[in-house]
């Protein structure tokens, strides 16, 4: 029985987490994975430490707890608060991006975190209570704790597109109720012609029954449908809130599933045309946008009737040079103006690498043109055909800053190596971006092509670059071959009022001409930057710098995260003395998140030692640092898979959900073979799981970087075939330590609680070393953890042998 409970409420945990890290997608900036992550850890923690002061309190509460009724009890009480969190969720105005001025966010945040841990806490406890009574069986329960965490995960895709976000998650509340509902139902047949009919059994029975379709009827009432009483809806400040604000405006059609939400909208309002000069004397077209989560609007144009408009936008810059192209390959992550460029320019064809499906369907309706639905970094690894044009649109989030904690694999080194191999002789690269102050995006993008063209062997770089920008955006224009004659391009910036920013190429023109700011900002630190490339010292320049454009990589792709905290102040007062510095790095909630999390862990920590102490049992040291240790390597080696198969699968919930599936399954599988294994073979994972995380620092990059090349599928499944080898190992030495190491209900309750703690605390710094470090910095971390994890052993085996 307590195994199938303990099946149901893994499957709906994990499946509810994935669920949040939609609605997070939606209601906030970024999924924040590693705070669903930490909440639900944080929930798991907080049963162990209710069962560490039980067993003191209530001895033998581990077999009252294991009967049926009472497991049915924790699942019925763990679908009431999902049911519960989410009303919350869609009621509490929290929006990460307004925590640097409204400290109220912070109290915000922090009832999240308890409201939506409740449901992870009752999940925790049915399987503490399983760990506790049946020590014996720590290998089974494990595996059927990571078994239903991992169908939980693979089910979220077709229930996302089912049902919806929200629906998706009320139902993920129902599901623990079926072993429940069969419980009832077999107690009630077994029970209905030997006992009168109101006896207590028969009438605990019928009160699960009836709860059971009261809970089934209260969630699809609320939250299942397009129409549902409750929905989460898109920031205040993100793009579609902003646009619904219209008069007449409306979304027509909504897409969910596991790539993001796409809401469809109509407006008579909408005037989206980025980089357009404010000398063109017309409108533009007509057209509707369809949004990603809320924003990344990606605008459809009318282009039958009008594709002038698009000769008058700053990226057209690109088409001047290079009249009539044959082939263009766009890549757009919102924006939409770069397929109306390309068909004003003549082009023999157009291809379009989209990776959301959805989207792909629409623009490939729409436009009549070659749509390809994947990701643009495995469409330009595998073998294909060089291009003339290569349009990059990437105009970030709706307000700068908030994507510091995106992965975004579109702007590093290795993407414009990519995208300058895929040029024909004559190719152009053209890079849409917003302007920031001071000088960030630009001064990166121009760093990033100059790099790649020395990589390359081009003698001067900097005359194969060019940028212009108008009052708020910019466009940088690269070629791995001398740029053509630019007399035209001057004649265009003149005609439109564009400034150029920078160019090495001997042009006759002012800069700061048109739209003037107080200082040419932009020429002046570009130009410094070029001279300190020429000198060879640009790591001088950068390290000077007052924010970080250093090029970025595919270990550290974060586009939109510039900031140094070692010049926060004169960061602080370079912007006017506001918060506006805290924008720029986004980081914010991860700092709150950790320092809210490490107070709960801490407070979770010290609760049950001082009842440990007070009973005069003071051996706790050793397992509990074992079971810290092994709770920080297993989230360590879990969130760099997520981390790192953002690039594989192009998604960071995909990546989430096969990472997360993946590392279960092979876990779980480790676990059940933990059953029959002794503390030497935990001592041998330990060692290997070391090995392997080092190792694996070394060599895991080259080859997820060379399975870009399979198709969509394969990269799918080399993803779950490359978790095997640690995800095996992984599962031995929590099950194996719960049943050799530990003593009693009590012990294993506290390692429990440690374990999560340890996991909640990992969760969130693995982002920031992601972030500070790079992505494969936390294989380290995770070799470090389970060799200090080892060293635990080795001292508890002592402790033993002297004993």
């Amino acid at each position: 029985m307590i195994l199938w409970t303990v099946f149901f409420l893994s499957f709906s945990s994990l499946a509810f987490e994935i669920f949040l890290t939609r609605l997070f997608s939606i209601s906030q900036w970024n999924h924040l994975s590693f705070m669903v992550i930490s909440i639900a850890l944080l929930g798991f923690a907080a049963g162990g430490v209710l069962f560490s002061f039980l067993d003191g309190r209530m001895p033998g509460w581990e077999r009252k707890w294991s009967t049926w009724i009472h497991l049915d009890i924790l699942a019925f009480a763990f679908s009431i608060s999902i049911l519960f969190s989410l009303f919350i969720l869609s009621r509490i105005p929290f929006d990460y991006f307004r925590l640097p001025f409204e400290p109220i966010q912070i109290l915000y945040l922090f009832i999240l975190y308890l409201v939506l841990g409740v449901a992870f806490f009752f999940c925790g406890l049915a399987i503490m209570i399983g760990y506790a009574a049946c020590p014996e069986k720590s290998g089974s329960l494990y595996f059927a704790s990571m078994a239903g965490s991992a169908c939980g995960a693979a089910a979220s895709i077709p229930l996302l597109s089912l049902f919806g976000e929200t629906g998706a998650a009320a139902l993920s509340a129902l599901i623990p109720l079926i072993p429940a509902a069969g419980d009832g139902l077999k107690s009630l047949l077994q029970n209905f012609f030997h006992k009168p009919f109101l006896s207590q059994t028969k009438g605990v029975s019928l009160a699960m029954l009836t709860a059971v379709v009261i809970l089934c009827v209260f969630a699809v009432f609320l939250f299942s449908g397009t129409n549902a009483l409750l929905q989460i809806r898109p920031s205040p400040y993100k793009a579609l809130s902003q646009s619904l604000q219209f008069p007449d405006s409306q979304v027509f059609q909504k897409a969910s599933g596991i790539y993001g939400r796409v809401d469809c909208l109509q407006s008579p309002h909408l005037r989206y045309a980025p980089g357009l000069s404010l000398k063109y004397p017309s409108i533009p077209p007509t057209q509707w946008a369809a949004f990603k989560d809320g924003d990344h609007p990606l605008t459809f144009y009318e282009t039958n009737s009008n594709t002038a408009f698009a000769r008058s936008t700053l990226q057209y810059a690109g088409y001047v040079l290079i009249p009539n192209p044959g082939r263009v390959l766009i890549i757009q992550p919102g924006g939409g103006t770069a397929i109306p460029c390309a068909l004003a320019s003549g082009a023999e064809s157009i291809t379009v690498v989209e990776p959301h499906p959805f989207l792909a369907q629409l623009t490939q309706k729409h436009y009549r043109i070659t749509v390809v639905s994947d990701t643009p970094r495995a469409f330009l690894t595998a073998p294909g055909p060089t291009f003339d044009v290569i349009h990059v649109e990437n105009w970030g989030p709706s307000l700068p800053g908030t994507g510091a904690l995106t992965q975004d694999y579109l702007l590093t080194l290795d993407a414009f190596a990519a995208y300058l191999n895929r040029l024909s002789h004559r190719g152009i690269l053209i890079v849409s971006r917003k302007l920031r102050l001071p000088p960030a995006d630009s001064l990166r993008l121009w760093s990033t092509a100059y790099t790649c063209l020395v990589q390359k062997g081009v003698s001067d770089p900097g005359r194969h670059i060019l940028i212009l920008r108008n009052w708020d955006t910019f466009v940088l224009i690269a070629s791995g071959s001398a740029l053509p004659d630019t007399a035209p391009l001057i004649d265009f910036a003149n005609r439109l009022n564009f400034d150029f920013i920078f160019s090495k190429i001997s042009v006759a023109h002012p800069v700061n001409r048109f739209n003037r700011l107080p200082e040419p900002y932009y020429h002046r630190a570009l130009s410094e930057l070029s001279d300190a490339y020429e000198r060879g010292k640009p790591e001088t320049f950068f390290n000077d710098y007052l924010i970080d454009v250093k090029p970025l990589t595919d270990e550290r792709p974060f586009p939109d995260r510039f900031i140094k905290y070692d010049r926060i102040r004169t960061l602080y007062r370079s912007t006017g003395s506001r918060f506006y510095s805290l924008f720029m790095s986004g980081e914010i909630v991860v700092w709150v998140v950790m320092i809210e999390a490490a107070a709960i862990s801490i407070l979770f920590l010290l609760l049950p030692l001082s009842s440990i102490y007070r009973r005069g049992k003071k051996q706790f040291p050793s397992y509990f640092l074992f079971f810290f240790f092994v709770g920080m390597g297993f989230m360590f080696l879990e969130m760099y898979f997520v981390q790192a198969f953002t690039l594989l699968l192009g998604d960071p919930v995909v990546s989430f959900v096969a990472g997360i599936t993946g590392i279960l399954i092979f876990s779980g599988v480790g676990g059940r073979i933990s059953q029959n294994l002794g503390k030497g073979a935990m001592q041998k994972s330990l060692l290997a799981l070391t090995i392997l995380a080092a190792i694996s620092y070394w060599m895991l990059d080259s080859g997820i970087h060379q399975a870009l090349r399979l198709p969509k599928m394969s990269r799918t499944v080399f993803a779950l075939i490359l978790l095997l080898p640690m995800g095996l190992p992984a599962g031995l030495p929590f099950p194996m330590g719960m049943r050799i190491l530990l003593d009693g209900p009590q012990q294993r309750a506290f390692a429990w609680a440690a374990n999560g703690c340890a996991s909640v605390l990992t969760a969130v710094a693995s982002v920031q070393i992601a972030i500070g470090f790079g992505i494969s910095t936390n294989l380290l971390f995770a070799a470090a953890s389970y060799f200090s994890a080892w060293l635990c052993i080795q001292k508890h085996v002592s402790q033993k042998g002297t004993a």
